[in-house]
């Protein structure tokens, strides 16, 4: 799977916070595709509460908007993407990602960092 630019369609501007259009399985296939490319990148699991923090202060929000995989982690995110006619489909839900991928983890021995 090919990681897209941040500019590209895939992604939906949720108030200035722009997430991926992505399910848990595309998700991951993308993580494990960085892997094997030995790319370092970095995944945020965005909800309501890290869009208010954005909106007020810009740095973090151009944190959240650089981050490789910026997942939509929450049920209102999805229903915003909706309402703005952007829908994203799905949440990408952050303990359901740790979960899968530290499965992949201990069966391929990647090494995995949380911050």
């Amino acid at each position: 799977m090919m990681i897209p630019t941040a500019d590209d369609p895939e992604r939906a501007d949720i108030l200035g916070v722009r997430v991926r259009r992505w399910s848990l399985a595309q998700t991951l296939e993308a993580v494990e595709e960085s892997i094997r490319r030995d790319e370092r990148r970095y995944a945020v699991f965005i909800n309501v509460y890290n869009v208010i923090e954005a909106r007020r202060d810009p740095q973090y929000c151009q944190a959240l908007n650089d981050a490789d995989f910026p997942m939509a982690d929450g049920v209102p995110l999805v229903w915003a993407s909706r309402l703005s006619g952007q829908p994203i489909g799905t949440r990408c839900c952050g303990p359901d990602f740790l979960v899968e991928m530290n499965k992949r983890a201990a069966q391929k021995c990647y090494t995995v960092y949380i911050m």
